[in-house]
């Protein structure tokens, strides 16, 4: 897991440790599933989906609406939140 991005996240969204490394691992899995394990540009684009938007916006990454985004949305989090 790349510690640095996990330690940034966390500290700049207010989340705990294990709720960063949690949602780094779920990336993880998802990006195997579909094929893509040692990809690590596809987890890291997963990771930060995984996030949330509010989280993105603190961390100065792309946010994008886009029907196509809200369909990943609702794929990585089983319960349709963003």
């Amino acid at each position: 897991m790349p510690s640095a991005l996990v330690n940034k996240v966390k500290e700049k969204c207010n989340m705990t440790k294990g709720k960063a490394e949690s949602l780094w691992n779920r990336a993880k899995d998802k990006a195997k599933e579909q094929g893509h394990e040692e990809e690590w540009d596809y987890i890291t684009a997963l990771f930060k989906h995984l996030v949330g938007r509010d989280c993105m916006k603190i961390m100065g990454w792309e946010v994008k609406e886009s029907y196509i985004m809200s369909l990943v949305y609702k794929y990585l989090n089983e319960d349709g939140e963003r």
